[in-house]
């Protein structure tokens, strides 16, 4: 949930994208789960796109490399 922590203290926010950097830098595989969790299908198709969108962005710029994996926050779309 790195992106509740990005709105939350910078401090949690900045350990929390380290963490992520030093998994991907590992070999570990980085995806996708929106920037602040909502139920997609209570958003408009727009809003849904855009949150999935600045989510995706976020991880890219942590790990420097394209994020492809996605997974729907709440386990529902």
């Amino acid at each position: 949930m790195l992106g509740q922590q990005r709105v939350g203290h910078r401090g949690q926010a900045v350990e929390a994208e380290v963490h992520v950097a030093d998994l991907h830098a590992g070999g570990a595989s980085i995806g996708g789960h929106t920037r602040t969790h909502p139920i997609l299908a209570s958003l408009s198709a727009g809003a849904a796109a855009a949150d999935i969108a600045d989510g995706r962005r976020d991880l890219e710029d942590i790990v420097g490399a394209e994020v492809t994996l996605f997974a729907y926050p709440n386990g529902q779309p």
